[in-house]
């Protein structure tokens, strides 16, 4: 796995409005298309993308639909320059206003997070803490998706008892420990991500249900 120095060059989503956007697969990969053509595309870790394989992937995000109208969630594979990993496995949410705009994270196998990305989902509100444990669910299912043979499952935070914990695995490896705060009135305030455990061994401030 490798960690690259954050250079951003990122088109980042402005603040959402309240109208609902029809997810156009064919805008989507219209703009994509024109990101990479004109050289536009610059990933958040530096890597050198060529290309994606032109297939986008609506993934199944009800609750993110709802708390961000104005915003559709696909999945793709970017074509890097890597011998060991050429085919990335990537996330993109796009959002069509005045000026289309989209947002990028790459497998967190292949390197560390978008933290644009991630901070898109702060300050999403629910209305109790059944939808938060499944706000935090599709979150992850996003981060599920663009991991090779990946899956999650919650945990329990033993330390922070408030907050909703989920662990991924990337195939039979734990990958990432990912801890969702929400706060009094159920709005997401952070998404804070660590490194996984061994399968047999969990850490002491966490347990597996």
């Amino acid at each position: 796995m490798r960690y690259h120095v954050i250079t951003a060059f990122l088109f980042a989503l402005s603040s959402i409005t309240t109208s609902g956007q029809d997810c156009n697969i064919s805008a989507t990969k219209d703009f994509v298309d024109e990101l990479f053509k004109k050289g536009l595309y610059v990933s958040y870790d530096s890597t050198p993308f060529s290309g994606y394989n032109k297939i986008l992937i609506p993934l199944n995000t009800p609750m993110l639909n709802k708390l961000l109208p104005n915003c559709c969630f696909y999945s793709t594979t970017f074509f890097s320059n890597y011998y060991e990993y050429p085919n990335v496995e990537t996330a993109l949410v796009f959002s069509k206003g005045l000026i289309n705009k989209s947002l990028f994270i790459h497998s967190p196998v292949f390197t560390t997070e978008s933290k644009e990305f991630v901070r898109l989902f702060y300050n999403l509100q629910v209305a109790d803490s059944s939808q938060a444990v499944t706000l935090a669910k599709e979150i992850m299912s996003i981060f599920s998706a663009i991991t090779h043979i990946g899956h999650y499952n919650r945990l329990i935070n033993l330390k922070e008892q408030e907050v909703t914990s989920f662990e991924l695995w990337h195939n039979d490896l734990s990958w990432r420990i990912y801890d969702f705060y929400f706060d009094k009135n159920y709005r997401l305030r952070e998404i804070k991500i660590a490194g996984g455990v061994k399968r047999d061994k969990m850490r002491d401030d966490y347990k597996r249900l």
